[in-house]
């Protein structure tokens, strides 16, 4: 889920920094907006401190500003609350001291500047996104809904496609995949060729099963992180497609977009305790080995406790079919797979970096050689 929150504190600390549509008596300096982009909010901050006090508007701003990126809270909000008294209608400036209050764990202060934002100018959307961030981090959906619709009538552009894409995840949140489904659809049909859009009207329809509907817009998933030229989207591994429990595991599954790691896993189902431990995945792979074999697929699991990913016994020669991997990841939780051969993992920054590879069938003249790790297929995942 996201983190406007976090998003806000990204922004103030790069130094990017949004016009406002509210006329204000407020002028930006170019100098300090060049310092804060490269980081020098110390150099901001010593420089300002030179200035006759009391300051002005400018230099309370920045020394907020410069603070928050420092993550001294106080002194941030001491000097954004005087910028926001000498220019009331300085929405930038409530917004941001909003994002000071909620980091230092003043909720109801961080609520009432952002309502007071949307009070000056009602159709604010920064406000509006912050102040739903604010809701989702405490779960309070309704209260998110009730923005977000407000605002559908409003906003247009990527404005109102981010208001359905987190229209749509907060209906997931809730579990009204119907409407899920409905907000995302909106959201593609505003701008379809949004990587973020796409990938939630996926998730939506394979939480309701419909794994045939998802289809098309899989293959257009991949198509535009195939084709995309923002680096954000480019570093995108994989996008989620389904969440289930099964006999009390939580379990997500997620589809690999990159081939170039070998073993490439295309389809992975990530299964998490009753803690919230990732405990082991059971991965659709391919690999070389079995490709020279004739074959496409292989299942394989990663066990954390282990270190170790462990190869089984079932191949397929063509891609499955979505309903016969989950019932193999069914069977996974339930120990009935029999895995034939093992790999220990040193894990790092490269998943699949540092495989110590251990065939069954290979000879050994060292009678004290330990054996690779097998299974009977009576595996059970470790609480």
């Amino acid at each position: 889920m996201k983190k406007l929150f976090v998003l806000l504190a990204m922004l103030i600390c790069s130094g990017l920094v949004f016009a406002q549509d509210v006329a204000s008596t407020f002028e930006y300096d170019e100098e300090y907006e060049e310092m804060l982009e490269y980081g020098e909010y110390e150099d901001v901050i010593e420089d300002i401190s030179t200035h006759e006090q009391p300051y002005s508007a400018v230099d309370n701003y920045y020394m907020g500003i410069a603070h928050f990126a420092l993550e001294d809270f106080d002194a941030a909000s001491e000097y954004l609350a005087k910028t926001v008294e000498m220019l009331p209608e300085f929405l930038e400036a409530r917004d941001t001291l909003a994002g000071v209050y909620y980091y230092a764990g003043k909720k109801t202060e961080a609520e009432a500047e952002l309502k007071k934002c949307i009070e000056i100018d009602p159709k604010y959307t920064r406000a509006y996104f912050l102040l739903e961030g604010l809701y989702e981090a405490d779960n309070r959906y309704d209260e998110c809904l009730s923005l977000l619709k407000k605002m559908s009538s409003f906003t247009t552009g990527v404005d109102l496609e981010e208001v359905y894409y987190y229209m749509a995840l907060i209906y997931i949140q809730k579990e009204d995949y119907d409407n899920a489904e409905l907000a995302a659809a909106r959201a593609v049909g505003v701008n379809d060729g949004r990587f973020q859009t796409m990938t939630a009207l996926v998730y939506a329809l394979y939480l309701q099963k419909k794994y045939g509907e998802a289809k098309p817009f899989e293959h257009l998933v991949k198509s535009i992180w195939r084709n995309s030229d923002d680096m954000q989207i480019a570093f995108q591994q994989d996008f989620y497609m389904d969440s289930f429990v099964y006999k009390g595991f939580k379990v997500d599954v997620y589809e690999t977009l990159s081939e170039a790691d070998m073993p490439y896993c295309y389809w992975c189902a990530e299964v998490y305790d009753e803690n919230k431990v990732s405990v082991r995945s059971i991965n659709l792979e391919s690999n070389e080995e079995i490709r020279e074999k004739g074959k496409a697929y292989v299942i394989s699991s990663e066990n954390y406790a282990e270190s170790c990913r462990e190869i089984s016994d079932i191949e397929f020669a063509a891609l499955p079919s979505y309903e016969d991997f989950i019932k193999i990841v069914k069977d996974g939780i339930d120990g009935q797979i029999n895995y034939v051969k093992s790999e220990k993992i040193e894990y790092s920054d490269n998943p699949f970096y540092g495989l110590d590879f251990e065939d069954e069938d290979e000879d050994s003249d060292d009678e004290t050689e330990s054996e690779p790790e097998t299974s009977d297929g009576n595996f059970v995942i470790e609480r």
